[in-house]
C-alpha cells in the first residue's frame, strides 16, 4: 500500500512540476521554491488570464479588460469633463453618446469610476442635442450660404442675357436708323436732282 501510495506521489510530482516549469507557469508555486507535503498548488492568475481569451482578447479584438479599462477612462473623462463644465465639441459628443448606448452604463458600474452616474447621464445627452443643434445650424448656414450663391449666380445669368438683348436691340435700332437714313439722302438727293 505504501508503494502505490509513493508512486501516486510520484506521478502527482511529475505532473505539477510540469506545469510549474518556467515555460508553463501554470501552477504555483513557481518552480524556484521548493514542494513540501503542505505546499498548496495553486492555478496561477497569469495562466488564466493567457488561456482566457474573452477576458484578454485577441490579437484583432479587445477583451473584456481592455474594455473595461478604456470604459473606465471613458468615465472618467465624462466626470472630469462635466465637473469642469467643458463642452463637447460635435464629434465627441457623438462619438460619446454612441458609446453611452451602446456599453449602456449602469449606477452600479459607475460606482466604481467616480459615480454621480445621473449627471453623466444628463451630460452625455445634453452634449448629444447641443451637437445636433449645431450640425443643424451649420448646415442650415451652408444651405443659406449655396442658395444665396446660386440666387446671385441666377442673377447675374439673367443680367447678361438682359445686357446682350439689349445691346442686340440697339444695334438693330441703329442698322435701322442708319438704313432710313442713307434711304432719306438717297430720296432727298433725287428730289434736288428734279
Amino acid at each position: 500500500e505504501k508503494a502505490g501510495r509513493d508512486e501516486g506521489q510520484r506521478r502527482s510530482n511529475h505532473v505539477i512540476e510540469t506545469f510549474r516549469a518556467p515555460d508553463c507557469c501554470f501552477l504555483m508555486p513557481s518552480v524556484d521554491e521548493a514542494l513540501t507535503d503542505d505546499t498548496p498548488i495553486d492555478i496561477s492568475h497569469e495562466s488564466l488570464l493567457r488561456g482566457w481569451i474573452r477576458l484578454t482578447g485577441t490579437g484583432t479584438s479587445e477583451g473584456w479588460i481592455a474594455e473595461e479599462d478604456r470604459n473606465g477612462r471613458i468615465w472618467r473623462n465624462l466626470l472630469e469633463a462635466a465637473e469642469n463644465g467643458s463642452t463637447l465639441s460635435g464629434n465627441v459628443a457623438r462619438d460619446r453618446q454612441r458609446w453611452w448606448q451602446q456599453t449602456r452604463p449602469t449606477a452600479a458600474w459607475a460606482a466604481r469610476y467616480g459615480n454621480r452616474f445621473d449627471a453623466i447621464d444628463t451630460y452625455v445627452r445634453n452634449s448629444a442635442q447641443r451637437a445636433f443643434r449645431q450640425r443643424f445650424v451649420v448646415a442650415g448656414a451652408i444651405a443659406l450660404a449655396l442658395m444665396t450663391s446660386i440666387g446671385a449666380l441666377l442673377y447675374w445669368s439673367y443680367e447678361t442675357v438682359q445686357r446682350t438683348a439689349e445691346k442686340a436691340e440697339q444695334s438693330k435700332l441703329t442698322r435701322e436708323h442708319n438704313e432710313l437714313t442713307n434711304l432719306y439722302r438717297e430720296n432727298r438727293k433725287e428730289l434736288d436732282l428734279a
